[in-house]
């Protein structure tokens, strides 16, 4: 008896893992109460899996990142998350002005210049520029400056750190590591 129960617990813990069948959104998630061991083989396998040019740091995520550490949630001084000891990377990204028109307005602009003046690049203006509905040269060129911004410069190595709790979040190979110990949560 116990041996048939120990197997419907082993594939009941298997069945909390869930692959998504779509090479390009490959992600792994497990159930909340899931075994460390299925937390191990779920960061095992989207590891293995996930490719190199989606998990890397780049402003774009980096302007959504906050500090979770338990005292930082409710403090309001969890975000952004300031980067340290960086290695930086240009990637090419493909230009899409649409997308960076309907992103534009969920930036916090003021944490995206900050982190941007802590990698060493000036150019973008320190003012939220407007954008207006028609298309011109310059609103084009200032498109472009986002873009490099957001998507094409990118994070390799380094540290993001809470200018609250002073917790370091590592970045390894353009991957951060945003776990945190069961004291800290």
């Amino acid at each position: 008896m116990k041996a048939v129960a120990r197997r419907k617990s082993k594939s009941r813990t298997l069945s909390n893992l869930r692959i998504s069948p779509r090479p390009r959104n490959l992600y792994v998630a497990a159930h909340p109460r899931s075994s460390n061991a299925d937390l191990f083989f779920a960061f095992l396998l989207q590891s293995l899996f996930v490719p190199r040019y989606l998990s890397m740091v780049r402003l774009i995520t980096h302007n959504l990142l906050t500090c979770a550490v338990k005292g930082c949630v409710g403090s309001g001084r969890n975000f952004p998350l300031q980067f340290k000891n960086v290695q930086l990377e240009i990637r090419e990204a493909e230009f899409n002005p649409a997308f960076l028109r309907n992103f534009f307005n969920k930036l916090d602009w003021p944490a995206l210049i900050s982190s941007l003046r802590e990698l060493g690049d000036t150019s973008l203006p320190d003012t939220r520029p407007e954008l207006s509905a028609d298309e011109n040269e310059a609103q084009e060129e200032f498109l472009k400056l986002l873009h490099r911004a957001l998507l094409e410069l990118s994070v390799k190595e380094g540290e993001m750190v809470c200018q609250n709790c002073g917790h370091v979040y590592p970045i390894r190979d353009g991957i951060p590591n945003m776990l945190l110990a069961a004291h800290e949560v």
